[in-house]
Parts: C-alpha cells; structure tokens; sequence
C-alpha cells in the first residue's frame, strides 16, 4: 500500500497538472488580487499585456514586481543560566512574477547575517545565518473571489503568535474565498500542511507517519463608520502525528512529555482546538487607537493545562515631518498544552508561560526608515526542570519597502 507521504505527494501533483490544464482555457478579464487573499506584493503594478511576441525588452519586465528592505538589530536575553547578546543585519525580498491573468509565482525571503555571544540549552529563531524562504508559492485562481496556493505557506497570516510563530513556514496547499458584501468582507481560509522538522536518529526502529497541520480559518471584517473598524476572526487548528523530535526538544520549552529519550518521545495530549480573535481600530483624529484580544482553547488537553489569552493596546501618534510614533502593550499567558512548544515564538517564552511585551516603533516616513524597541518579560507557569524567567530586550532599525 502507498505511504501516505506517498499519497499526498500523487495528490498535489494532480491539483497542479488539473490547474495547469485550466490555463489554456478562456477566463474574464483580468482583475487584482484583494489585499486579504495574498500577503504578496498587490497584482496592480503587473502589466496587463501578456502577449509577449514582439514586445521590446522593457515591457516583458512589467510582468515583475517587488519590493525589497533591509535593517539591523540588537537583542540580548536572560534565562536562568542562559544569556547572549547578538547582532542581526538582514536583506528582504518580496517578488512576484505574474504567468497570466489567474497564475502568478510569488516568493517572499531574507537573506539574514547574525553574529554574538549566546549560552542556551535550546534553540531560538534569532540565531539563524543565511537564507530563510517565508514563503514561496504558486497562486491560481479568480481574483476577486478564490485562491489556490501550493508551496511554502508563511503561518503569519493566521495572526496568532501563542498558537504558532509567524516566523514558520510549512509546505502545503492553502485555499482562499472572498466574499464583499456592502461594507463588509467575509473570508474563509484553509490549509493543509507539514510541519517541519529533522531529526538523525540511528536508534529509530520504524518509519513514522507523515504529521499534517490543518486549520480552517472564518474571518469578517466590517466597516461600520470611517472611525471604527473591527475584524472577527475563528480558526480551528489541528496537529497530527508529531514526530518523536518535535516532542523531545518541546520538553525544554514547557511542554510535558512521555518518554525517557529522543526515539521513544512523545506528547501526552494532542492538539485540536479553537482561537478567537478580535481587533478594532478606532481611527480617531490623529490618535488611531488599535484593541486586539484573542482566546484559544486546545479540547483535547485537560482543563487547566491548554488555555491561552492575548491582550494587546496600541496608539499611533502622528507628529509634524511626517514622523509617527507607536507605542504599544500585551499581556499574554499560554498554558503548557495549548499547542507544540517547538512550533512557537521564542520571544514571548514559547508556553508554560505569562508575561507582557512593552513595544515602540518609532517610524520617520520622510527619511523612509523605523526604529523600534522591545521588551518582554515572561514568568514561568507551572515550574519545570528546564525553564526559568526569561527577559529580552531588542532594538532595530529597518528601511521602508521600496517598489521595483
């Protein structure tokens, strides 16, 4: 019988040879992508002549666009016996090569550069040299309305850092659908994913089964008045089959396992559960003020050890020379099963965890550059072996993003 990496591999090349079919077929006019169906860059800088028989060298290049940044940062920590200070000077890309008025190629990456002095017991996001891939696909479908991606799916668009770091990136097919109803927009997000990991394990006795990260996500966004605008969003969220090394090294950062070594790892509770989510923008005068909540819940943990809450306040006030300051504020608490450790962002302490951040984004759009400072400090929720209270601070100064 075939494997099921096996199966899922026939099914993604018959989604793609079936797409790929449709693009010799005749479709409507062409139209832009919605800013909600693709965090790529906007369809409208594209050329909408794709007959490229006879065309001089300058209009065959109108079918790309991008944007590209760059920035440096600081950041130091302390942990128990652990602490670093490191440097990060990071190059940004963002492309997107349009096949034809449904199909386009996007690729969204950093080429980073880190260097310091770090003690740990575990890894971190920070630390990683060279290139990082956040996303990479290949989009097909109605503008206004569908979407089909296939490739590397970038986690930021679920817009929940306790549930999963926006940092990840797993390789997939997500589908999109877009509804405008008057002043309202509903949207309906799905993914089926691999988590990734790697693991040299000589002492694994058999083949483990391929682990899928599958979420379906409902969101509304509504414009009641030109001052407030609020967005409701649900996601339900489901990890299957995590390999052994994606337990062992979650042990480290709040999650309890079973097992005494690496091979025979794993989790004590699965995960399957719900986030709610809320943000509102009151966009008053010159002072927006931005509320966001979000309440996630893993049903297949008990109570008490699979709840997590996020809590956040930020204030935008603009100056004279075009200079804007940000300041803003969490709080946050995420329980020791409500999700992998391993998949979760370091800086907020992963889970088994309680805190807040404290931010300023300082940005001068004259000059086209921000700067920006945190601190977050986070205390552990139910003492471990393998975790103390942790402190980070950071300060980086990142260009605009300028169009090519």
């Amino acid at each position: 019988m075939l494997s099921q990496k096996s199966i899922l591999t026939l099914v993604l090349v018959f989604i793609f040879l079936g797409f790929t079919a449709q693009f010799s077929l005749s479709f409507a006019d062409e139209s832009t992508f919605s800013e909600s169906t693709s965090s790529s860059v906007s369809a409208q800088q594209m050329s909408s002549n794709y007959s490229m028989a006879g065309l001089p060298e300058e209009a065959k290049l109108r079918r790309w666009s991008g944007e590209w940044w760059m920035g440096s940062s600081l950041q130091g920590f302390s942990e128990g016996v652990d602490d670093g200070v490191r440097n990060k000077f990071k190059l940004g890309t963002k492309f997107v090569y349009e096949l034809s008025p449904w199909a386009k190629l996007s690729f969204d990456g950093e080429l980073a550069f880190t260097s310091g002095r770090t003690q740990t017991r575990v890894e971190d996001e920070y630390v990683e040299t060279g290139l990082r891939i956040r996303e990479g696909v290949l989009e097909v479908g109605n503008s206004d309305n569908y979407a089909l991606q296939i490739g590397v799916i970038q986690q930021k668009f679920l817009q929940s850092q306790l549930l999963i770091s926006d940092k990840k990136s797993f390789p997939g097919v997500k589908e999109i659908f877009v509804w405008n109803i008057m002043n309202s927009q509903l949207s309906l997000y799905a993914q089926q994913t691999v988590p990734t990991s790697t693991s040299l394990n000589p002492n694994r006795a058999e083949q483990e089964p391929l682990p899928t990260f599958l979420t379906e996500t409902v969101s509304l966004k509504t414009g009641l008045a030109s001052s407030v605008k609020p967005e409701f969003w649900i996601t339900h969220f489901k990890f299957n089959n995590l390999p052994a090394i994606v337990a062992y090294k979650s042990q480290y950062v709040g999650n309890m396992i079973d097992g005494d070594d690496m091979p025979n790892s794993r989790f004590r509770y699965g995960f399957d559960g719900l986030v709610f989510g809320t943000k509102v923008c009151l966009c008053l005068l010159k002072f927006p003020i931005t509320f966001g909540s979000q309440w996630l819940e893993n049903y297949a943990a008990p109570s008490g050890l699979n709840r997590g809450q996020d809590l956040g306040l930020s204030v935008d006030f603009e100056l004279p020379n075009q200079v804007v300051i940000r300041p803003a504020l969490r709080t946050f608490f995420v329980e020791p099963y409500l999700t992998p450790g391993y998949y979760t962002r370091w800086e907020v302490g992963n889970v088994n965890r309680q805190g807040y951040m404290a931010r300023m984004d300082l940005e001068f759009r004259r000059y086209g550059f921000k700067t920006q400072f945190e601190y977050v400090s986070s205390q552990v929720l139910n003492i471990n072996r393998y975790q103390f209270d942790r402190e980070i601070f950071y300060i980086g100064v990142e260009t605009n993003h300028v169009s090519f």
